[in-house]
């Protein structure tokens, strides 16, 4: 294995594993290598560093560190409770409602997205704003007919949502929109990408990428959006040279992607350039990823699991 493809010890593994979509056990096995353990006793799904360097963390979950928590907490650097920070929005709404991705703005709102339901069952916005005490921003009022798998906030301030949606503030935009710093629709980013976006990577130049099926071919290929709306492809055709699916990806400093693909004979990771797959980069069979976080070094979080580590 080559340095520059060398993915991660054996502790940066298990803290990815404990921080992102696991469950509570996780935190436990993670806690014996450098004492954070927030003790969750459901899922996280999201992170999100907050002010002071304390860490938000989005999920499905009843319980943090012993208290009472739905689906949202604040922890200290250390990993223990903010006891102060306990937003009831969440409470009274259905046990069912999850948390899928969180995002900071500038002035330190909380952006929350994720499947948000009443306690009559009765579909909500998927993506809501909170004030620094941990109370609904009411003042931020998004419409979406679905729910919201993503949210980033762009360097301008203007917020990127993906999901499972076709309208936002009542117009027309499946999968993919960009909202305003006030949450008002930006009318003139309409990519119309036709298909939902769970997931996807923001270049430095305020344009995003995400893999997807069926957009106008049936293979998987990785879609480019400019800042302005623009579609295209990230490659020629031809480059991804499978169509195997694809369960995770980063985008690399060098414009490169890290993919975890998936085929019948497991989980594999493969680096993505504009030539093709790139054959220096090897980390070997079964490794499967559930998230990939790219360090400002060039090296390669891995949130999932592998035979050879365990």
């Amino acid at each position: 294995m080559s340095k520059d493809s060398q993915l991660f010890t054996a502790k940066c593994c298990i803290v990815s594993i404990a921080l992102a979509a696991v469950p509570a056990w996780a935190a436990d096995v993670q806690s014996g290598i450098d004492e954070f353990n927030p003790n969750v006793n459901g899922y996280v799904n999201a992170i999100a560093v907050a002010v002071d360097a304390k860490v938000v963390i989005g999920g499905f979950f009843t319980m943090v560190g012993g208290q009472p928590r739905t689906n949202i907490a604040l922890l200290h650097p250390d990993g223990s409770l903010d006891r102060a920070f306990n937003p009831s929005t969440f409470n009274a709404w259905a046990s069912y409602s999850s948390i899928a991705d969180l995002a900071v703005q500038d002035d330190e709102k909380l952006l929350v997205a994720g499947e948000f339901r009443s306690s009559t069952g009765q579909r909500l916005s998927g993506l809501v704003r909170l004030n620094l005490d941990g109370g609904l921003d009411t003042t931020f009022n998004p419409q979406t007919d679905g729910w919201v798998a993503r949210v980033e906030v762009n360097a301008d301030g203007k917020i990127l949502i993906g999901g499972n949606f076709n309208t936002v503030n009542g117009e027309p935009r499946k999968g993919l929109a960009r909202l305003n710093s006030d949450g008002s629709l930006d009318s003139g980013y309409n990519p119309n990408v036709g298909i939902s976006v769970n997931d996807f990577a923001m270049k430095p130049d305020g344009a995003i990428a995400f893999p997807t099926y069926g957009l106008a071919t049936d293979r998987v290929r990785m879609v480019c959006v400019s800042s302005e709306g623009d579609l295209s492809w990230c490659f020629e055709e031809g480059v991804e040279q499978s169509n195997d699916p694809i369960s995770t990806f980063a985008l690399l400093p060098d414009d490169k992607f890290v993919l975890s693909r998936r085929n019948d004979f497991g989980f594999y990771l493969v680096r993505l350039q504009s030539s093709g797959v790139d054959p220096t980069f090897h980390v070997g069979a079964g490794l499967w990823a559930e998230g990939l976080v790219v360090q400002p070094d060039g090296k390669i979080l891995v949130a999932g699991g592998n035979t050879n580590y365990w």
